[in-house]
């Protein structure tokens, strides 16, 4: 086969956001994770590289943020800390190149559930998953699926889940 020669490839300049997340109380929060994610018109979302368990960006020890990977255009930010609610804030940004400061992002006052398991079927030497989903949610349609929370219980069967928000849980092991 022939092979035909590659054209300049032009990349677009990025846009920049900078802010900070913070409590309720107006302190900074460490170790937010932030994932972007792109708003298609369809209704679905693409994230557009880390997973939400795997974030691309994270705050530093004053809750300051800096992500300088994000195209022009309508955006979706994740915000997802253990001890806060996840939560999810929309922009928009015209221009590439552009730099938006100042930003300020409020992270909800998280809520625990602590308890004990007892008799359940987990052998010995497995770990005890405990799983808090909000009451109502359609464990077939995964899209619905916002606000579970994870933990794994201690060998005594005790477990603390933490950063849920106000409302009723389903316990699943």
């Amino acid at each position: 086969g022939e092979v035909a020669p590659l054209e300049d490839l032009v990349l677009l300049r990025g846009v920049e956001l900078r802010g900070f997340v913070v409590d309720a109380a107006g302190l900074g929060v460490a170790g937010v994770g932030i994932v972007p994610r792109t708003p298609q018109p369809s209704g679905f979302v693409v994230t557009l590289s880390g997973r939400i368990d795997d974030p691309d960006f994270t705050t530093e020890e004053d809750g300051s943020f800096h992500i300088d990977q994000l195209a022009a255009g309508p955006f979706e930010l994740v915000l997802q800390h253990p001890d806060h609610p996840t939560k999810t804030v929309t922009g928009t940004v015209e221009r590439a190149g552009e730099l938006v400061t100042n930003l300020r992002y409020t992270l909800e006052d998280g809520f625990p559930i602590t308890g004990f398991v007892r008799g359940s079927s987990v052998s010995e030497g497995q770990a005890l998953e405990v799983r808090a989903r909000p009451l109502g949610q359609d464990l077939y349609h995964p899209e619905t699926l916002q606000g579970e929370r994870r933990t794994e219980g201690a060998a005594d069967g005790s477990f603390r889940l933490r950063g849920l928000a106000r409302g009723r849980y389903v316990l699943h092991l």
